[in-house]
């Protein structure tokens, strides 16, 4: 039960990066702050049903965070863009 809550939790944050980059790349200026508590979720659901039992979920881990990095230069692009034009 509790991986397929870690599902559910992992899918949120991929829909929330998702959604977050499109309305980037759009022009919009965006909030990510609620992937926090849904990174928050997702860290604890795992500790609950222990690391050992969480190991195929690696791969979706590594995607996770490489698409936080991916949002976070996005992000960093934009705001640098936002200064400049003033």
């Amino acid at each position: 039960m509790t991986y397929m809550q870690i599902q559910a939790e992992v899918d949120k944050a991929d829909a929330l990066l998702n959604t977050a980059a499109d309305l980037i790349n759009g022009g919009h200026i965006v909030s990510i702050a609620s992937l926090n508590e849904i990174v928050n979720n997702i860290c604890s659901l795992i500790k609950e049903e222990g690391y050992a039992h969480c190991q195929a979920l690696k791969p979706i881990l590594i995607h996770l965070s490489d698409q936080m990095d991916q949002i976070r230069i996005v992000m960093e692009n934009q705001l640098e863009l936002y200064i400049t034009e003033g």
